[in-house]
């Protein structure tokens, strides 16, 4: 009989981003701890298509605030720093800070080509991956001044931030992940994985793991050293990662309909769950349970961490693509293809409320009211991002098929005009 273990936060990691690279926006890594006294909490969503940032009140169910960060789409990955202010992206070069507690917009920063990633370490700086110019921007979260800015490898995605302060950049195009020096800004190592790694995520042990889209394996890393310790074949398309309190580390692959769970010891993989179809968001509790938020189902499985089994499979919106928990348990599960976010009781498993906001939600955090902090029941760490945004390869494919598909459409109305009507 397998023994039921209880997820807890990864303390030690002074800040990790919750990023990867996926078919529609960035996945991370997941964390659950005992939860807190319930309290109002405001979720925030970010919705992609109309360039705005949605406040609902987990009370009521209510959206309080519609923020507008961009007159154009692609308002993506969010933050929230030590403040308790808000930090969002947009592909077009800018970084834009939200006070949490008025809601106005404090500070709109350029940085690199279409930056795409985001994460906020302990000392309130940002690190900022900029896709588009191979690069990373450093961010003064008290001034918003750009610190520095560092060449990395090609088509930066991922980042992560360790215990010491230091950066680990997923390179998508280039096949590596790079190691900045959080004090200085300089690059340390530049390390080589496996094909286009899109997650990446640090655990307490100092282990680095590295999701790798295009050759569905995940490498480990021993920071320390910088050696690749294991690589681990799974199906193409791994997605988000969590880790347990025992080291294990769960993933969602997107292309497999499965999750799996890899021994945080040995790199061998424990358990291969099917789900359902696309799984992208991964979420823990405190009871050994993952919530998963199956892209492509319309649903989000609910798997038991003990056994390795789908326990419920919940119908949500469509196209859910972010999930994040609150101090009460209640999950947030961001549906990009409806324009909702539904919100499921955990100890029911049932659609408590459906809630409109704006156009393809990509990203959702969740943060008390009262001192805008990140719950730790959410699928967030302490001063990190459950950041999304349009990044790997497969989501750059589905927008181009939407160009075709809408040129093709104006092509069909422009020779109808030219047929002779008789």
């Amino acid at each position: 009989m397998l023994k039921r273990r209880r997820l807890v936060l990864v303390k030690p990691v002074a800040a990790l981003l919750l990023l990867s690279f996926v078919p529609f926006g960035y996945g991370g890594i997941s964390y659950a701890t005992t939860a807190r006294p319930s309290a109002p909490v405001s979720i925030w969503v970010a919705n992609q298509g109309s360039g705005t940032i949605s406040e609902i009140s987990s009370s009521t169910g209510t959206v309080s605030r519609t923020i507008t960060i961009a007159t154009v789409e692609d308002t993506q990955p969010i933050a929230v720093d030590t403040s308790g202010n808000l930090w969002t992206v947009n592909e077009h070069n800018k970084v834009s800070e939200i006070n949490g507690s008025t809601g106005t917009v404090s500070h709109t920063i350029a940085v690199g080509d279409n930056p795409r990633a985001i994460a906020v370490d302990s000392l309130g700086k940002l690190w900022v991956g900029n896709y588009g110019s191979n690069t990373v921007s450093e961010i003064n979260g008290s001034t918003g001044g750009v610190s520095h800015t560092i060449t990395v490898g090609k088509e930066p995605g991922p980042i992560a931030v360790d215990s010491s302060g230091n950066v680990w950049v997923g390179n998508f195009g280039s096949n590596s992940v790079s190691e900045i020096n959080g004090a200085t800004g300089a690059v340390t190592r530049t390390i080589a994985v496996g094909g286009k790694p899109g997650t990446i995520a640090v655990d307490s042990s100092g282990k680095v793991w590295v999701g790798n889209w295009e050759s569905g394996t995940v490498s480990e890393i021993d920071a320390s050293t910088g050696a690749v310790s294991h690589t681990i074949k799974l199906s193409r398309g791994p997605q988000e990662m969590a880790v347990d309190s025992s080291g294990n580390v769960w993933v969602t692959e997107f292309l497999g309909n499965t999750v799996s769970e890899i021994n945080g010891s040995s790199g061998a993989v424990s358990h291969t769950i099917a789900v359902g179809a696309n799984p992208l968001a991964i979420a823990m509790d405190s009871s050994s349970h993952l919530w998963i938020a199956n892209y492509g189902g319309n649903s989000v499985s609910e798997i038991n961490g003990a056994t390795g089994t789908v326990s419920h499979t919940i119908n949500v919106g469509e196209k859910p693509s972010a999930i994040a928990m609150d101090s009460s348990g209640h999950l947030w599960v961001a549906n990009r293809g409806s324009g909702t976010v539904s919100e499921i009781n955990r100890s029911t498993g049932t659609v408590s409320r459906t809630i409109t906001v704006g156009n393809a939600p990509m990203a959702i955090i969740v943060g008390h009211a009262s001192v805008g902090v990140v719950d730790q029941n959410s699928n967030t760490a302490p001063h990190a991002a459950k950041p999304t945004g349009p990044l790997d390869k497969a989501r750059e494919a589905a927008k181009e098929q939407e160009k075709a598909a809408a040129i093709a459409a104006e092509k069909r109305k422009a020779a109808l005009k030219l047929v002779p009507k008789f």
